[in-house]
Order: structure tokens, then C-alpha cells, then sequence
């Protein structure tokens, strides 16, 4: 019985974390121009296929274009393996 329990106790459980959105892609692409293609970090030419987009504020639902930068996958996975 306790089992049972335990296996619907995520259906009713609802996560404080806040919900990702992500930036539109006119937002994207508007980051990625104003940065001349560069990590906003490491400043190394951004590839189509090794970009990321990070919240500067770390709101994940806060998608204004100023709490927007565009990183190379390395710098955002060292960025969040700080926090």
C-alpha cells in the first residue's frame, strides 16, 4: 500500500521551481547579431550547433532581451556548474 502511495505522490505534487520558457527566436537572433557572433564570455565565434541561451538574472521566465545572452555550450555548462 505504502508503494502505491509513494507512486502517485508526483502526480499531485507540483514543483516550486520555476517553469522554463524560452526566448523567442527573434530575441535570439537579435543576441546573437549584437554580440557579432561571440560567446558573451570566452568572446569565441558562436557555431549554429554550440549556442545557448542564458538568463543573465537566472529567472528562467523572465524573457525581456535584456536578461538574454548567447554563450557557447562550455561557458554555460561552467556557468551553472558554479551555482
Amino acid at each position: 500500500m505504502l508503494i502505491l502511495i509513494l507512486a502517485f505522490i508526483p502526480l499531485f505534487y507540483k514543483s516550486r521551481k520555476k517553469e522554463r520558457i524560452d526566448f523567442t527566436t527573434d530575441t535570439k537572433i537579435e543576441v546573437v547579431e549584437d554580440q557579432n557572433r561571440k560567446c558573451a564570455i570566452f568572446g569565441k565565434a558562436l557555431v549554429k550547433f554550440n549556442i545557448d541561451f542564458d538568463h543573465i538574472n537566472g529567472n528562467k521566465s523572465d524573457n525581456r532581451r535584456s536578461n538574454c545572452r548567447a554563450l557557447c555550450t562550455p561557458c554555460h555548462r561552467k556557468r551553472h556548474s558554479i551555482e
